[in-house]
């Protein structure tokens, strides 16, 4: 690992490597950059040959404040290679990068002194020995190394430098500053420094310390909590850390029954010694086996528990299962999370079948409602393509493979006929030959449904309808008296088939269709959103003809409940509807639901 040294051994180093180097390397100034070329000082004279090797120094020389001396030193800036020589000068290129950045003033050095003799005077000077050029090599080449060497420790010097100056800012950021905010600090330290500085692990083991003082602070405010509530919050308090008996979701503890019996619903407490930090907490449960979860919100108790009761409907021998979720004020995100099991592998509690009788299971079995629609698809004063409907019924529900009966009662009234006559001529609805084209027509239709269940979530209903009534024809130009024809009266049938995706008295949509010859077609798709308390909303979509089963039209229908007694349940209604976009009208209507 780097450490620092100290200044005056590397004072005394740098001193020793700069006398060595004047006395095997000459050195000299760059004297001019021009066309591409540097002309520096060196020459034959100074050992310097055609293809020499110069480094390039720019020479820095500043006065030191405090002792009034004046600093110099020198930067490497790159390489140059000798093309020609003088006695005195020499000429030198680089590549693009070195070029850019030669400036005269800079000094040159020579990386291997050449001994240069002038060719005429070669043959009147002795030759040296063999031994003696490789042995001034050899040194030549080993006082390089140490020039390299110098060099790279130059620079690790100045790093090491740079990595203590950005530690003591990281520690005098930290001071005072909350343990998450240190540990921040630290973090960003890491990533800022090489991953082999000796800083990165003081600030890793450092984060790490922070980290168990944060741990052990939450577990004493907890702690504290639980001393400072109710006595037996007190109690738990040595418990807190001990495995194995209370569980910790996020920040709620609890002790989950781990039998039950069948049938016996309980209760799911929660501890929240924190409960500022828990925005909403449910849990989600299913008798094992089942296909779907139902939900149920945990309800804050003055006490400190959320707590929630699991119906006996769903502790079935087997067992029950479950998970729960809880959304947590310092969560970024806006989902909750599970902190107990998941949907995929939830939690469990084993159930012992009843040795008892099961009490008969009579609770919300039967409804009758009771209907009231206005349906106005012209909009105008014409009054020709509108009518009425009501309907009576009741349901009861068995609850097995054949899962509800449905007998009831419907009658609708009213008067219409093609679009396209009532538009030209919304006063009489004649056609051009002065024939009257609308109809006045009234059924009524008795029927029993049955639902099946397809599953835990799917259920087919189908509904024949039977009953009579009569449309009655134009005589001449207008109707007769009573806009009755008496040999218009007849019998009338008719099919509906529905489908259900989701349970009855939850959130499901049901797509379904009806057709009759005589009083028309509906197709029809209703989506029933049970989210909003005591709120219900149901929002439909039908396509028909009716009533008189002439040109189909549009039907938007939002109907909006109020469930604020356990046995009725009233509920509005509001309607567009269209044939075409000039044949349209709004209209509403009521309806209340008895349950027992």
């Amino acid at each position: 690992m780097r450490t620092l040294r100290s200044p005056i051994v590397l004072a005394a180093f740098a001193a020793t490597l700069l006398l060595c180097a004047h006395d095997a390397f000459a050195r000299g100034t760059v004297l001019q950059v021009a066309d591409g070329a540097v002309y520096v000082d060196l020459g034959a004279n100074d050992g310097v040959d055609a293809g020499s090797e110069l480094d390039v120094f720019h020479v820095i020389q500043a006065t030191n404040p405090v002792t009034k001396q004046v600093v110099r030193d020198t930067f490497l800036v790159g390489v140059l290679t000798v093309e020609r020589v003088g006695k005195e000068m020499g000429v030198a290129r680089g590549d693009s990068a070195v070029m850019a950045r030669v400036v005269a003033g800079d000094e040159v050095e020579a990386r291997a002194k050449k001994a240069v003799i002038d060719p005429w005077l070669e043959a009147t000077r002795p030759r040296r020995p063999r031994a003696e050029k490789d042995a001034e090599a050899r040194r030549i080449e080993a006082h390089a190394v140490k020039v390299r060497e110098h060099e790279a420790q130059r620079v690790l010097v100045e790093q090491e430098i740079v990595e203590v100056e950005a530690a003591r800012r990281a520690f005098e950021a930290s001071l005072g500053k909350d343990i998450l905010e240190r540990i921040a600090i630290w973090t960003k330290l890491i990533a800022d420094l090489p991953t082999d500085s000796e800083f990165v692990r003081f600030a890793a083991a450092e984060i790490g310390s922070l980290r168990s003082q944060e741990v052990q602070r939450e577990q004493a405010t907890e702690r504290r909590a639980l001393e400072m509530a109710q006595p037996e919050f007190g109690a738990l308090a040595p418990l807190v850390a001990e495995p194995g008996i209370h569980r910790r979701i996020g920040e709620l503890w609890f002790d989950a029954p781990t039998q039950l019996y069948e049938g016996s619903s309980f209760e799911l407490a929660f501890l929240a010694p924190r409960p500022e930090f828990v925005k909403g907490a449910w849990v989600h449960y299913r008798a094992s086996g089942a296909d779907t979860y139902r939900r149920v919100a945990l309800t804050v108790d003055g006490d400190g528990y959320l707590r929630a009761v699991i119906p006996g409907d769903a502790v079935r021998p087997g067992g029950v299962e479950y998970f729960v979720e809880v959304l947590d004020v310092r969560d970024e995100g806006a989902e909750p999370r599970a902190v107990a099991g998941s949907a995929g592998l939830p939690e469990r509690i084993d159930v012992d079948a009843s040795v008892e009788e099961p009490p008969p299971d009579r609770a919300d079995r039967s409804r009758v409602t009771l209907s009231f629609d206005y349906i106005d698809f012209d909009g105008t004063d014409s009054n020709w393509d509108q009518y009425l409907q009501a309907e009576a019924d009741f349901l009861y529900r068995f609850r097995t493979a054949l899962y509800s009966l449905r007998l009831g009662f419907t009658t609708l009234g009213g008067r219409g006929g093609p679009k396209d006559v009532i538009k030209n001529d919304p006063d009489g609805c004649l056609d051009a030959d002065g024939t009257l084209r609308c109809h006045r027509a009234r059924w009524s239709l008795g029927y029993v449904e049955l639902e099946f269940r397809l599953g835990e979530i799917v259920a087919f209903m189908v509904r024949p309808l039977v009953g009579g009534g009569y449309r009655s024809r134009s005589v001449g130009d207008v109707f007769d008296d009573d806009g009755v024809d008496p040999n218009d009266f007849g019998g009338a049938f008719g099919l509906r088939g529905r489908l259900r995706i989701g349970r009855e008295q939850q959130t499901n949509l049901v797509l379904g269709a009806s057709a009759s010859e005589q009083f028309g077609s509906l197709f029809e798709a209703a989506f029933t959103w049970d989210v909003i308390p005591r709120f219900p909303i149901v929002l439909s979509a039908n396509v028909t003809n009716q009533v008189v089963g002439q040109d189909y039209g549009v039907r938007l229908i939002a109907d909006v409940g109020w469930r604020g007694m356990s046995w009725l349940y009233p509920s509005v209604r509001f309607a567009y509807q269209a044939r075409d976009i000039e044949h349209a009208g709004v209209s509403g209507g009521l309806a209340l639901n008895f349950d027992w």
